[in-house]
């Protein structure tokens, strides 16, 4: 790794530890952690990254597309896995050398298929895009020479259930208390219905 020592740009050397991480290649460093400019140091020390390189499957990474908007997808399987299913670190790396550039993709495009979901996280920005199923997009904008990297673990909890799904539950739930309400309330109402009936009637014919 040459991550601080000049030859490369911010971007260049956060695209760098990315793509060492994703092709588990040895983290050797070529600097002095003592006098090196602090940004760079955040960058060979983040611990999320090296946890990536680092990770006990040990599956090398790939590049999966490299598209005509100079924009490269790379993948790695890590753990956590679940039944057969892995999670997985990816790397968008631009070679661009304009403007950032906005990728969007759906997870299945990716090869991430679990019908449970992933958690993405942005592992340079903290960014959280939250649980994503297969056929949902993550949209992240890309730096020139620059990259973004997301770590997507297999869903193993129970998942959140959307706003809606509780509206409709709460519903459900009051429609059959009331439901239950009024039938409880008839069956201990009738009796008394026809016994005030029958005291009006009875006092009715005695008068008459």
């Amino acid at each position: 790794l040459i991550i601080g020592n000049f030859g490369l740009s911010y971007e260049q050397s956060r695209t760098q530890m990315a793509l060492w991480a994703i092709l588990a290649a040895p983290l050797l460093m070529s600097v002095d952690l003592r006098t090196i400019d602090p940004e760079y140091k955040a960058i060979l020390q983040n611990k999320e990254i090296i946890a990536v390189n680092q990770d006990p499957l040990g599956i090398q990474g790939r590049r999966i597309l490299k598209g005509d908007n100079r924009i490269e997808y790379w993948v790695r399987p890590i753990t956590p896995t679940k039944d057969s299913y892995q999670s997985f670190a990816i790397v968008f790396f631009s070679q661009r050398d304009d403007e950032p550039y906005q990728v969007s993709v759906t997870l299945k495009e990716l090869g991430l298929d679990y019908e449970g979901g992933y958690q993405c996280v942005d592992l340079y920005d903290g960014i959280q895009f939250g649980t994503l199923l297969p056929d949902e997009t993550i949209v992240t904008k890309v730096n020139p020479s620059g990259v973004v990297m997301v770590r997507c673990n297999v869903f193993t909890a129970q998942r959140e259930p959307s706003l809606f799904s509780r509206l409709l539950r709460n519903v459900t739930y009051a429609y059959y208390f009331l439901k239950q309400y009024t039938e409880l309330l008839k069956q201990y109402t009738e009796p008394l219905i026809d016994y005030i009936g029958y005291e009006r009637d009875n006092s009715t014919s005695y008068m008459s």
